[in-house]
């Protein structure tokens, strides 16, 4: 068989196709791949790569590679010029970083950015890192970016330019080619590959769907890489399927990658207001360097009540929480505060004991195993290979916990939370099917009509070449219609069924109801979330949402129930714009006409039915020849149904509606939303509106009409949707919304509320310490007196925010191999460190070695640490 090779080029401009990546002699492409390091090719001009004919032409290309010499303010030139944009940390293509002699940077079709290391003008390394943590991956040999021949002279002063060549797949060995026949199902595809008696290669980026396959045929192998067609070469009894053209992704420029740390929410920057567990509430000012008896010290700058301030040693951050809420900062001078935290303690220790007990009596629960036989599992796997997208890394762990969760025998509680868009639906689409594969009913409910209508049309659309009934209830059926399907229910004949509240009366009765999918469970009325209640202690549970209510996101954080984290956006999703300007014909009219000028469409968003006649009035008046409608709850069933399918089908252009479309709906075209009076919408009704533009790759714009008036409660609403704007940010604000309403009762039905008003995170940490004295565990030693005989202080380089995000990293650190970590990336971002850095990672390590072994005093000189 030939010889695979990897090719990472831009794609053409125009109609996106790839160079193969086919060779029969290796040494041709001796740089394109070496041992197991990918080769990157650049084209800063975004020149198109693909050649108009098959025979060899000579290109230019940039090689940086270690100890060569390189101008790295003409190499920043460069980025600049070729229209890459600076930023403080680099996340997503397009982007790059500088700090002191390391350049990172984020190249176009790259999976990963790459981090230069600089020692004057020699490259010292090259990188790449995960931009999640910001930490190496692997060591790159060498980077070529690609030069057109016109605009050599500007890469003189750099480094010599190298020859490449290339190869069409027309060149393929000068053998026979036979283009792969188009199937109009998925299923008569696999079934053709199964009946192959040739060798069958998967061509593919990733291998996540390639381990879908694999269960179904068995003579299937997979190559990393990318081509443009599948084909068979007849003289090498061989099929190459190519992934990318059955599954076609999406079309875009620059990939988001989510900037996302586990604490992240967490995190402390100056000017924020924080918890000091032993003084009370202030704020943070920032970090301050104090000479002292000969030493310099950093210390963190505290302000509470009455501008009165507290300087602390920075190791002593562990100290410190983050706070949200309304209370006034505390007056340290009195103990008002020590007797405030005694009575706290005293009702946290009463909650862990009722919690202690919930968390035994679940694990106890018995449930439905719905484990498949192989016959079913592969009528599974064929229904999750019909997943026209990209699954993500998270997506595919959601779907793995779930699965592994519906084949125990203990009942399911499990929470995904994933933002609009984010792949939430697939994994319940794929427990639904499980479930009905076993011979068990499941319902799935969604709390608003037009939700329902299209998770029924996806659902149906996905299963109907498979043995799985799927039914719709809600008030778009008619009475005769409605009555035909409880009966089905009831008899069994229906396996999946996708409903409003309608499925909560007492009439809609189950044969064999095993799965209850509750989508956007903030929607439902207190009254439904009751019934919702009971029906989760009888029955495996799945809760989507982007924003869940308080106690559900509780409940997770307690870890009463299950939590599956989508973090990860969909290819080609981009941040979205949020303009915040006072109620004006002229912002409405610039916001409208920019949306129909390329094309889209817009969503107007008014939460009251009576204003929308007047909205429309003037909107036509602006725009007299654009076709505009009205949708709210109360118009009938059938104006509904066609008022949404003509805005789907671009007929409608602009859409007034109440927030009937708050949760859910996917209108690939709208990416403009204006929301009237967003001060009278809650925290995640705002957050679910703005997800209802943007879910594709097109730039979207959300625009909040504000009245002059704004209350203290709704800026602060307005602002936490407007500062976490970026794709997968819903759990940051389902974090903001457990901080401001609380968690509500646990053990009641009430649903927001807390104790004392503390942090969430001051909060959690009590709770945590009371679990483990409940439970008989050794608490970590917290009170370690540490005295300083030399300077401990960060380097000025590095910012206020990575001083206290480094030192809250390493002084909260539970194990050895955390600290190596924060080390590693130290190194990793900021270079070699100094040696009153190196001390402060010492000290580090002292510390935590304190904490487990109770030593409560540690001496730090200028070469070594003394503990006792």
């Amino acid at each position: 068989m030939t010889e695979y090779v990897e090719y990472y080029a831009l794609k053409n401009l125009e109609n996106g196709k790839y160079p193969i990546i086919l060779s029969e002699n290796i040494d041709d492409y001796k740089f394109f791949k070496k041992g197991k390091n990918k080769i990157l090719l650049w084209d800063p001009l975004k020149e198109p790569f693909v050649l108009e004919s098959s025979k060899v032409k000579n290109k230019f290309f940039l090689e940086l590679k270690s100890s060569i010499k390189v101008n790295r303010e003409k190499l920043v030139e460069l980025l600049i010029k070729s229209g890459y944009e600076e930023y403080e940390k680099t996340f997503s293509e397009g982007e790059f970083a500088r700090r002191g002699f390391i350049i990172d940077i984020f190249f176009e079709e790259e999976e990963y950015p790459i981090r230069i290391e600089f020692f004057g003008d020699q490259i010292e390394e090259i990188r790449f890192f995960d931009p999640f943590t910001q930490r190496k991956i692997g060591i790159v040999e060498s980077v070529y970016l690609y030069v057109p021949q016109e605009f050599c002279n500007f890469f003189f002063n750099l480094v010599d330019l190298k020859n490449f060549f290339f190869i069409y797949e027309k060149n393929f060995l000068n053998k026979k080619i036979i283009p792969l026949q188009k199937f109009l199902k998925l299923t008569e595809f696999i079934e053709f590959l199964k009946e192959q008696k040739m060798e069958v290669y998967y061509v593919a980026k990733e291998n996540i769907r390639y381990s879908y396959y694999k269960k179904l045929i068995e003579n299937l192998k997979f190559l990393k890489g990318e081509i443009s067609k599948s084909f068979i070469v007849p003289e090498e009894n061989t099929v190459v399927v190519s992934e990318r053209e059955i599954y076609p992704v999406l079309k875009t420029s620059k990939k988001f990658v989510l900037p996302f740390r586990e604490e992240s929410f967490f995190e402390i920057s100056p000017g924020d207001t924080v918890i000091h567990e032993e003084e009370g509430i202030c704020s943070i000012k920032g970090i301050k360097r104090i000479k002292t008896e000969g030493k310099e010290i950093d210390y963190i700058e505290l302000i509470f009540k009455d501008n009165q301030k507290l300087f602390i040693p920075f190791w002593e951050i562990h100290k410190i929480e983050k706070y949200f809420g309304k209370r006034a900062f505390t007056d340290f001078s009195t103990n008002k505060w020590v007797k405030e935290l005694v009575r706290s303690k005293i009702e946290v220790h009463e909650f862990a004991k009722k919690l202690l007990n919930l968390t035994a009596r679940r694990k106890v629960l018995k449930g439905i195993s719905f484990r498949l036989d192989e016959e079913e599992e592969k009528i599974l796997n064929e229904i999750i290979l019909s997943f026209p997208f990209t699954e993500t890394d998270d997506q595919r762990t959601a779907w793995e916990e779930t699965k592994k969760d519906m084949e125990s025998e203990n009942r399911m509680d499990r929470l995904i939370l994933g933002d609009s868009g984010f792949g939430k639906t697939e994994i319940a689409l794929r427990a639904s099917s499980m479930c009905a594969l076993k011979g068990y009913q499941a319902l799935f409910l969604a709390p608003t009509t037009p939700l329902v209508l299209q998770h029924y049309r996806n659902f149906s659309n996905r299963l109907k070449d498979f043995p799985i009934n799927v039914k719709m209830l809600s008030r778009l059926l008619t009475k005769s219609e409605e009555k035909e399907i409880i009966k089905d229910l009831k008899e069994g004949k229906i396996d999946i069924l996708i409903a409003t509240h309608r499925a909560l009366y007492d009439d809609v009765r189950f044969k064999n109801l095993g799965l209850l999918i509750i989508d956007e469970e903030q929607r439902f009325g207190v009254e439904h979330k009751e019934k919702l209640r009971l029906l989760r202690e009888e029955l495996d549970t799945l809760i989507l949402s982007a924003t869940p209510i308080p106690r559900t996101l509780a409940l997770s954080i307690y870890g009463t129930i299950d939590i599956s984290r989508i973090r990860t956006p969909p290819l080609g999703r981009k941040e979205k714009e949020v303009i915040l300007v006072n109620y004006s014909l002229i912002e409405i009219k610039r916001a409208i006409e920019r949306e129909l000028k390329r094309g889209g469409q817009v969503l107007y968003i008014r939460n009251r039915i009576s204003p929308l006649k007047e909205i429309k009035e003037k909107i036509k008046s602006l725009f007299p020849d654009v076709e505009c409608e009205i949708l709210h709850a109360k118009k009938s069933n059938e104006e509904i149904e066609n008022i949404l399918v003509n805005f789907i089908l671009g007929k409608i252009k602009i859409l007034i509606a109440t927030n009937i479309l708050e949760t859910g709906m996917d209108f690939d075209n709208a990416n403009t939303l204006i929301v009237e009076r967003p001060d009278l919408f809650g925290l995640s009704e705002l957050y679910a509106l703005k997800g209802r533009v943007g879910r594709r790759d097109k730039k979207s714009y959300v625009y909040f009409l504000l009245p002059h008036k704004l209350s203290e409660r709704a800026r602060e609403r307005i602002i936490t949707v407007k500062r976490y704007n970026y794709p997968g940010a819903g759990e940051k604000v389902a974090l903001k919304d457990l901080e401001m309403r609380g968690p509500g009762e646990l053990f009641g039905k009430k649903q927001k509320g807390f104790l004392k008003g503390l942090s969430i995170t001051f909060y959690l940490r009590l709770l945590e310490e009371e679990i483990k004295k409940l439970k008989g565990e050794t608490l970590p030693k917290r009170k370690v007196d540490i005295i300083p005989y030399s300077s401990l202080y960060f380097p000025s380089y590095l910012g206020e925010e990575d001083k206290i995000f480094i030192a809250r990293s390493l002084f909260t650190a539970e194990s050895v191999e955390e600290i190596d970590c924060i080390i590693d990336e130290y190194k990793d971002r900021f270079g070699k460190p100094d040696d009153s850095t190196l001390r402060i990672f010492k000290l580090a390590y002292a510390f935590l070695k304190a904490k487990k072994e109770n030593i409560s005093k540690i001496k730090i000189f200028k070469d070594y640490i003394y503990t006792e």
